[in-house]
């Protein structure tokens, strides 16, 4: 479990398939998120919990979901997914519940999830990635650090094409 001031990040489990459901279930947050087909459907989010459960297992792949400490209810997610083909970096991702968007999460999770990769991980390098056109969450990457690096297209699930911006951030003083 990871800590903010305002935010506890635990991994994802199948039992937390409602709480992932209703927090990502709006049709924007399916589309900034490649993985997802919209509609979203419990099948794709309970794939989802178990591989979160695998790859926190495995060592590989920590999918955190995030709840207020204020509130009885989760607010969003962040993701560290290790990767195969460069060792020592990894790829994050987040989302926040369309209600709770504007209000800095999005922010404190991802400064958390790279104390925890850099600091707990020994990482190197953290890539990210946003729709072309999601200019609010390159700001919230620009804010914690990373620097664009380039334009590139992802795959989505459905097979489309999203063209993309890749970005990157390094350890302090690393």
């Amino acid at each position: 479990m990871l800590e903010t001031d305002r935010l506890h990040l635990m991994p994802i489990s199948l039992a937390d398939q409602e709480a992932v459901f209703s927090t990502l279930n709006y049709p924007k947050s399916v589309q900034a998120m490649s993985i997802f087909d919209w509609p979203l459907d419990d099948a794709q989010v309970l794939a989802w919990c178990a591989r979160s459960e695998d790859g926190y297992a495995r060592k590989c792949e920590y999918i955190l979901l995030a709840f207020s400490k204020s509130e009885p209810m989760a607010i969003g997610g962040i993701g560290l997914h290790l990767c195969d083909e460069e060792p020592g970096a990894a790829e994050t991702g987040y989302w926040v519940d369309q209600n709770h968007q504007r209000r800095g999460y999005a922010g404190e999770m991802l400064r958390e999830i790279l104390q925890f990769g850099f600091t707990g991980l020994g990482l190197n390098k953290i890539y990210a990635t946003t729709a072309h056109d999601n200019d609010g969450s390159g700001r919230v990457l620009e804010k914690c650090g990373f620097a664009f690096v380039e334009d590139i297209d992802v795959v989505c699930a459905d097979g489309s094409v999203r063209p993309s911006k890749k970005f990157v951030i390094t350890p302090p003083n690393g």
